[in-house]
């Protein structure tokens, strides 16, 4: 389950002990920015970017912001979250049109798609949603309504870890540069 707000997107992966991650909106428009729109490409380096699969068979469609979000919730809905900077491996048999490719600046594709992971920078955050919401206001607007959804959330919880993610991006699974 994920929520989205004007500062942040909020994933809950309910179990035993909860899981509540905060992506902060700038961390995710810097993301959708470099491995989805292809914006920012550096001239001496290539970026790791997601592909979708086109109806005619190439890998060079640009999938939508929504279905990454998805990718990802799911990804960590599947895993267990950790302090640090942690390869997460995408939800193969649920997202099998989702592949990764390195771009050059000139927008040509110099690999074929392959298999990529979400990598995850998290800092674990010490309490429940007063702190959420007073860690979002630092970086961003919080309105009454959403410091509400906020609550609602953690109210439905109990014994939960809430993660804070400072860095996203991609990587291709090391296994598939070995192929």
């Amino acid at each position: 389950m994920w929520l989205e707000i004007s500062s942040a997107i909020i994933i809950v992966v309910k179990r035993k002990r909860s899981q509540v991650i905060v992506i902060p909106i700038q961390i995710l428009n810097d993301f959708i920015d470099k491995h989805i729109s292809r914006k920012g490409l550096s001239e001496r380096n290539t970026n790791t970017i997601l592909v979708q699969k086109h109806t005619f068979g190439k890998w060079t469609k640009t999938p939508s912001v929504n279905k990454i979000i998805e990718i990802l919730d799911k990804t960590l809905e599947n895993s267990r979250v950790k302090e640090g900077e942690i390869r997460y491996r995408i939800v193969e048999h649920l997202f099998e049109h989702i592949m990764m490719r390195e771009m050059s600046f000139g927008g040509d594709f110099v690999t074929e798609a392959l298999k990529g992971d979400f990598v995850i920078n998290t800092t674990k955050i010490n309490g429940r949603a007063k702190k959420v919401v007073s860690e979002l206001r630092q970086i961003g607007k919080v309105s009454g309504k959403e410091e509400d959804e906020i609550k609602k959330i953690y109210s439905e919880l109990e014994n939960e870890i809430t993660y804070f993610v400072t860095h996203l991006h991609v990587a291709v699974q090391r296994e598939a540069l070995h192929l």
